[in-house]
């Protein structure tokens, strides 16, 4: 009998010391979904869920070098990239992943870390070049300001998530997923995926009170997590990307609503073990709709 190979991916982030967000929110939410998760990390961060003070990018040739060894043990062929400090670090992953996919098939989940949810710019990445790194990706998740940086527009309601999906998903051939979790509209998020000849949109009511600070990390390791699932049942590569995406969206939103506070009476954030627990509880509050582009 021949073993299934066990679910895995790479995440290429940085570090999060409040836990919540990067490399840490990535593996916590791999492990709990069964997947074993690889890391290269871009960068260390002083954060905790009250947002970032400072970041200090790795030097790329050490992160070239983490990207060496894990490749030259694991051949890994699903990746998600999050917070990329540099261009120099950029073009070297690009580098990393062109080279590979030369000899066999890579799934990548690119989160364009470029702003937080609060508005804070964590990146001056030249938007141009995280598009070319785009062009490899399996799907792209960029927040409404990212998807206004990458597109050009001013991303503020569900017409213009289509635009700016339409211009990221023309300038890269791939599936873009706008997520509109930041909007004004205190009831509901709204997540928004273009790709060849699809619209597709995702509704949850919105879960008050709760600080959701690593939600994209999350949300794009939920993906990969779940993309590497898919592909241990079938390494050929037959999946449903909007399947995936459900799976995922239903993961976040259990974490947020059964999150719970670190002390009495504290604030609450994504709380992964429910989030993987619980995420078949929230399926049915997730509603999912297509139309033509």
């Amino acid at each position: 009998m021949i073993e299934k190979p066990f679910p895995f991916f790479v995440t290429i982030a940085g570090s999060d010391s409040g836990g919540s967000a990067g490399i840490q929110a990535d593996i916590k939410t791999g492990q709990s979904l069964g997947v074993y998760t690889a890391s290269v990390i871009t960068a260390t961060t002083a954060q905790n869920p009250a947002g970032v003070v400072d970041i200090h990018p790795l030097p790329t040739g050490h992160i070239t070098s983490q990207l060496n060894v894990i490749e030259d043990y694991f051949q890994p062929v699903v990746f998600k990239t999050g917070m990329i400090p540099g261009e120099e670090c950029l073009q070297q992953i690009y580098l990393y992943l062109e080279k590979i996919s030369k000899k066999r098939r890579v799934y990548l989940v690119l989160d364009p870390v470029l702003i937080a949810t609060s508005g804070a710019s964590l990146s001056h990445l030249d938007p141009r070049l995280m598009l070319q790194l785009g062009s490899l990706a399996t799907i792209m998740t960029p927040n409404r300001f990212e998807a206004g940086i990458l597109s050009g527009f001013d991303v503020k309601d569900e017409n213009t998530m289509k635009k700016a999906a339409q211009a990221i998903f023309s300038a890269t051939d791939r599936p873009a997923l706008v997520k509109g979790g930041d909007f004004n509209d205190h009831n509901w998020s709204t997540d928004l995926l273009l790709g060849d000849n699809n619209v597709h949109t995702w509704r949850a009511p919105r879960i008050q009170e709760v600080n959701s600070h690593g939600g994209g990390c999350t949300f794009a390791s939920a993906l990969a997590s779940h993309l590497s699932l898919a592909l241990a049942n079938n390494p050929h590569g037959d999946f449903s990307l909007v399947d995936i995406i459900s799976r995922a969206r239903c993961y976040i939103q259990a974490g947020l609503k059964y999150s719970r506070p670190f002390v009495q009476g504290g604030e609450r954030f994504i709380d992964h073990f429910n989030a993987a627990r619980r995420a078949s509880e929230v399926k049915n509050e997730i509603d999912i709709s297509m139309r033509d582009r």
